[in-house]
């Protein structure tokens, strides 16, 4: 069994899928209903917005928006902010037909912040209409409308893996903002390999973005989309993986500690326990969602010695930045990502 952890902070809960629930008051959009399309109307960027989205080195791990504003304890998101992610889709669509000649079959998914699932949904509803196809994490698979559709959480590893796993995915796009806090949120790209783009192509994506005046959206109730259990086909690949290299029953029965910043983390859970490992999760949501940064170390050592567990593991918000404790002989020893690297 898991043991919970209430959240540190009352302004952070989460449902029962692991997403954050705070309050957000949206600015309307400046949009007209014509015909199946929903036309929205883009705001004129200000210098410091085309900078966001045109950096003059163009980033190698996708484009970060602070997207909303705290105001009297309440969440703000202000349309100008907003609609720089509904550029941002559009690009990537405009550069999928760039490069293959015909409309993707595209992975979406998100963390758990607060203004995932909603992006994650106007952003098929933005490449739907140059017919994309899209594929979701979920753990019934089928098809199913765009509207009924709720979570799309799936970590940034086991994301950009599914293109090497999955023959038919094209292209991958994870809503994330990574370690960065609640009321940021942004893009990473993938097309053909698991490796972020950068470069050429996120300057095309750049430009591409910059020239849009007016988005067109498609109904949610008009797009299918396709409900795949991606997380179990990864986790069945590492496992494969893993066994050809080291022995793994030697995990089995061993207690590990799993801190995920923001989420619930099931990939990795699920992955351990498959293993026989007695996970014991700590569910409390940290801000940032950061561990290399904000580390409560002495709350990790007692649930260690609470639990008789030798390994901790501490995730960032999209779950490709770890950090590990280690209990060697009466030391405890945190370990970064570079020294692991290393």
């Amino acid at each position: 069994m898991d043991v919970m952890i209430a959240p540190t902070f009352k302004m952070i809960s989460m449902d029962d899928t692991g997403n954050i629930e705070v309050k957000i008051d949206y600015e309307e959009l400046d949009s007209k209903r014509i015909g199946q399309f929903l036309h929205v109307n883009l705001p004129p960027l200000t210098t410091e917005e085309e900078d966001i989205i045109n950096p003059l080195i163009p980033p190698t791990s996708g484009i970060r928006i602070s997207l909303l504003e705290k105001k009297d304890g309440v969440f703000h998101c202000p349309a100008s902010r907003y609609c720089m992610f509904l550029r941002i889709f559009k690009a990537i669509s405009l550069l999928l037909l760039e490069k293959m000649g015909h409309p993707a079959k595209i992975l979406i998914t998100s963390d758990e912040r607060p203004t995932g699932d909603r992006l994650v949904r106007n952003a098929m509803q933005v490449l739907a209409v140059d017919e994309h196809e899209f594929v979701v994490q979920r753990h019934e698979p089928g098809d199913l409308p765009l509207s009924k559709f709720i979570h799309s959480g799936l970590s940034t590893p086991y994301s950009s893996s599914c293109i090497a796993i999955f023959d038919d995915i094209d292209a991958v796009i994870c809503v994330t903002a990574s370690h960065n806090s609640i009321q940021w949120n942004g893009v990473k790209f993938y097309l053909n390999v698991p490796i972020p783009i950068a470069g050429d192509l996120m300057r095309s994506i750049s430009n591409h973005a910059l020239q849009q005046t007016l988005i067109k959206m498609i109904d949610a109730d008009k797009i299918t989309v396709h409900g795949r259990d991606c997380e179990v086909a990864v986790n069945d690949y590492i496992k494969d993986l893993m066994g050809k290299v080291i022995p793994l029953e030697g995990v089995s029965g061993k207690t590990i500690i799993v801190w995920p910043y923001m989420g619930k983390a099931p990939g990795i859970v699920n992955l351990l326990q498959d293993l026989g490992v007695n996970v014991k999760r700590i569910d409390k949501q940290m801000e940032p969602p950061d561990p290399t940064v904000n580390f409560p170390r002495k709350e990790i050592i007692e649930t260690m010695k609470q639990h008789d567990a030798r390994i901790a593991v501490m995730l960032d918000a999209d779950r490709d930045r770890i950090v590990f404790m280690l209990k060697r002989e009466n030391a405890y020893q945190k370990m970064n990502p570079n020294e692991l690297y290393t």
